[in-house]
């Protein structure tokens, strides 16, 4: 099922049917951003009395909707239970490719997929060799990295 929306900028309402085995259905207001090379959605998840649907399960089901051959150009995030349950909304970006989605994400979403690793040791320990660092010159600050 396909509405048009406001004004005729090319977004609309896709149902997203049989999301999960428990959920019983989505829909996904979708935003094409061709300069991006991403489309950009509201997921709208109907799951009553059930537990809410993971993402990968969500993912799952949008790479199939959206003919999306890697399942990891697919970000999922900023998902909320409504009181009471049964119904979960979030926000989803499909990329064209992984480079795009890889100069475009945020690192921390990049960490959460496992595109990026996690940066080593304690945040702590981390700005302490920062704020060491800063206090030598020339080839020593080579040295100490």
């Amino acid at each position: 099922e396909r509405e048009r929306g406001r004004g005729g900028k090319g977004r609309g309402k896709e149902e997203l049917r049989d999301v999960g085995e428990n959920a019983h259905g989505a829909h996904a207001e979708v935003h094409l951003e061709q300069a991006a090379g991403r489309k950009q959605f509201v997921v709208d998840v109907l799951h009553p009395g059930t537990a809410t649907p993971s993402k990968e399960e969500l993912c799952s089901k949008l790479s199939k909707m959206y003919k999306v051959s890697d399942d990891k150009t697919i970000f999922l995030f900023g998902f909320h239970t409504k009181f009471g349950g049964g119904r979960t909304t979030g926000f989803g970006l499909i990329y064209d490719t992984l480079d795009i989605a890889k100069k475009i994400e945020p690192k921390y979403r990049l960490r959460r997929a496992g595109m990026m690793a996690k940066p080593e040791g304690s945040r702590k320990q981390r700005k302490e060799r920062k704020n060491r660092i800063k206090k030598l010159r020339g080839k020593s600050k080579n040295k100490t990295t």
